[in-house]
């Protein structure tokens, strides 16, 4: 059985590869003084402008939230830099799908008087056949599965 950190053991796999460690240990001083990489609010408010968006339209009460989220990162998450670059990319893909669900509301007000009568969730731990199961239930004529494309970008 190999060792610990030898080629092809459990924990090798759990490691960081070495330019992720490279950027970590580089831009870990940045990171404690707060100048790179920087998750903020107006950093992805700019963010959600170059991809279309405009989240100045958006509920106060959404960019309060992820100012929140924002912080609590920031404070309690103790992220690498490389935690904190994807962090900032999740969060401003969700900004900007929120201003896209805003621009097609305003566009299509009528959508929030649709009805979705008796939804299936099909929920689940990885890797135990939820994709398999809502792969089967999508082939039922009277069905209307939400294809992974739809839930992830608007």
């Amino acid at each position: 059985m190999p060792t610990s950190g030898s080629e092809g053991s459990t924990s090798s796999r759990f490691r960081s590869r070495l330019p992720i460690r490279i950027l970590n240990r580089i831009g870990a001083p940045g990171l404690r003084l707060g100048l790179w990489p920087r998750v903020s609010v107006a950093g992805l408010k700019a963010a959600a402008r170059r991809a279309g968006g405009n989240p100045d339209k958006l509920d106060p009460m959404i960019l309060e939230g992820m100012k929140v989220r924002v912080d609590a990162y920031r404070t309690e998450a103790k992220l690498s830099p490389f935690g904190s670059i994807g962090l900032r990319r999740q969060l401003a893909h969700c900004l900007t799908n929120a201003c896209a669900i805003h621009d097609a509301i305003e566009a299509e007000p009528r959508i929030l008087d649709e009805r979705i009568e008796r939804p299936l969730f099909i929920l689940g731990m990885p890797r135990t056949g939820t994709t398999l199961l809502q792969r089967l239930m999508s082939q039922h004529a009277g069905a209307r599965h939400l294809a992974f494309w739809e839930g992830y970008r608007t």
